[in-house]
């Protein structure tokens, strides 16, 4: 908590950092994990997307 007080104390308020979260693989793992919602495998309400390319 005192290094996260420091670092807030010493940085400029009016930059902000935009972070995003990205699934590369929804409704197409190939896993067969029955908690995941991303599995291929079991009928999950997700539409199965292509892979990024990159």
């Amino acid at each position: 908590m005192k290094r996260n007080r420091s670092i807030v104390s010493t940085s400029d308020p009016r930059q902000v950092q935009v972070s995003t979260l990205l699934s590369i693989k929804t409704g197409a793992c190939p896993e067969d994990c029955k908690y995941c919602p991303q599995s291929a495998r079991y009928k999950t309400g997700l539409e199965s997307e292509r892979l990024m390319e990159g």
